[in-house]
Formats: C-alpha cells, sequence, structure tokens
C-alpha cells in the first residue's frame, strides 16, 4: 500500500491523472469461496468473479484461470497433488489447450481491463511451459463482442523462449497478421506496453526497473485502427492438444506521464523511497 500511495502522489505530480490506477498483484482471492475460474461456467453465469477485471475470454471447454489463494490449483479438471511444484500463492495462472490468438482463430485466455487514452501497463512472468507455440504475456485489445475473426484487431507483446524467439510483437489488424521487422530477440520476464496516442512502445526488463524496447520498434508501432478505449491485458495461448500454462505476477495500468515511461513503475517507486528517505 505504501508503494501504491508513493506512485500516485508522483503520478499527481508530474501529469494529469487521465485514469485511474489499476494493480492486481493477485494477493488476494476475488472470492473467497473460490480457487479457480472455467472460462465456460463463468461465461454461461455461474457466479464465480473476476474482482475488478472487466472480462475473461477463452476456449470454451478447455481454459481456466485463477490465482492461488486458500486452495490447490485446479487445472482442466484435475486437482493437482498438494506436493505438485504449482501450488503457489499469490499469482495469477492461465492454462489452455486448442486455444489461439492468430489470424485464423481468437479463443485465447485474455482476462483484461477497458482503459481510455494513453498508458502504460505492465506484467510479470512468474514461469511458464516450454511447449512449441506457447506464448502469453501483454495484450490491448479492441471489443468485438461477436467474436468475428475477421474483426479481430489487437497488439501483444509475449515471452516465447524457445527456437531462439524469446520476446516477439505481434499484431492483427482486422483478423489479418501484420509482419514486424524486428531486430535480434531478448528474452526478458518483464513486460511492458506503453499507449502515446496512435503510438504503442514495447519494451522489456530483467528487473522489472530498467527498461529496454524491442529492437526495431525503438520508434513504436503505430495503430490508428485501435479505439480511445482499448482491453489491456493478460493473455495466452496455446496451439495443439498439449495443455501449456503460465504463471503471472504484479500486472499493473497507470496513466502515462513522462517519468513512468522512463523509469517503469519499479523505478519510479525507488525514486520516492529515495526522496522520501
Amino acid at each position: 500500500m505504501k508503494r501504491l500511495t508513493l506512485i500516485l502522489s508522483a503520478l499527481m505530480l508530474t501529469a494529469p491523472v487521465q485514469a485511474m490506477l489499476f494493480q492486481d498483484n493477485f494477493d488476494s482471492a476475488w472470492d473467497d469461496e473460490m480457487t479457480f475460474i472455467d472460462y465456460k461456467g463463468w461465461a454461461e453465469g455461474d457466479d464465480t468473479s473476476i474482482g475488478a477485471w472487466d472480462g475473461f475470454l477463452g476456449a470454451a471447454d478447455t481454459l481456466v484461470a485463477y490465482n492461488y489463494v486458500n486452495g490447490l490449483p485446479y487445472s482442466l479438471g484435475e486437482i493437482l497433488d498438494s506436493s505438485s511444484s504449482l501450488e503457489l500463492n499469490g499469482v495469477l495462472l492461465l492454462s489452455s489447450k486448442n486455444a489461439t490468438w492468430d489470424q485464423d482463430n481468437n479463443n485465447g485466455a485474455l482476462l483484461y481491463k477497458d482503459i481510455t487514452g494513453d498508458f502504460i501497463a505492465e506484467v510479470e512472468i512468474v514461469s511458464r511451459d516450454y511447449w512449441w507455440k506457447h506464448v502469453g504475456g501483454l495484450m490491448v485489445r479492441a471489443e468485438n463482442s461477436g467474436m468475428d475473426i475477421d474483426m479481430e484487431s489487437w497488439l501483444a507483446l509475449s515471452q516465447s523462449p524457445v527456437d531462439e524467439e524469446g520476446n516477439l510483437a505481434l499484431s492483427i489488424v482486422d483478423g489479418q497478421d501484420q509482419a514486424l521487422e524486428t531486430g535480434e530477440y531478448t528474452t526478458a520476464t518483464y513486460l511492458q506496453i506503453e499507449r502515446q496516442g496512435d503510438t504503442f512502445y514495447l519494451r522489456t526488463s530483467t528487473d522489472g526497473i530498467h527498461w529496454t524496447s524491442l529492437p526495431g520498434l525503438e520508434d513504436g508501432v503505430v495503430r490508428t485502427d485501435l479505439p480511445d478505449t482499448v482491453q489491456v491485458g493478460i493473455w495466452q495461448s496455446t496451439s495443439g492438444g498439449i495443455v501449456g500454462t503460465m504463471m503471472f505476477d504484479n500486472f499493473t495500468v497507470v496513466p502515462e506521464p513522462a517519468t513512468v515511461a522512463l523509469m517503469g513503475l519499479g523505478g519510479l517507486a525507488l525514486v520516492c523511497l529515495r526522496r522520501k528517505s
């Protein structure tokens, strides 16, 4: 709470507040009676909660998303043994199979907030399965309530450290893949997307403090098709029938003041702490 107060104070001093800060460290259960969310059940109104998030998308029969608070992990209908290495508290896990985000399909996982105007979004990837074609990270998406594949438009930053891919930028406009020319690959676990008008900057970090643009995308990605209000959140995709899981922590969205853009949320908090001391 002290860190959040410091960040909010700095935001008010450095730039006009354009939107409410949103943060989920997954340290508190969205619902005291819940240890998991099955997408199909949630979509059909089974009274489960996604907390302060605005929406949850996924494949009807295969996706589960949950935070580990007061209970064992639940994965695709099977309760894991209590000795499982996956038993953790305070993280979000997205798990799916046959669920993708590409120009042919749009039934991958996405837990999102509706955000208007400029922003910076960050998330930490805690762990992942190293399956081929298993990716996930941050996504910015135009609302597509009918889930029409020809109307899918989004921009995503991923981590896929197999086949020397590392961190990748992915872009879909009206259902069509837009090739982004990037340089050498990086493989970092902290991801950041910043919006400034129609330009989106995609950055990675190894410590959550010092941020670097994806090579070749230092000038950002211009997306005039994305509306002023977009869905911003955590996504995951697993091609084929092999189950893939990714764990996330420390998701945050803030308005876009220059101080945060340059230093990241962690850097801003450290500066505030140093000044206070």
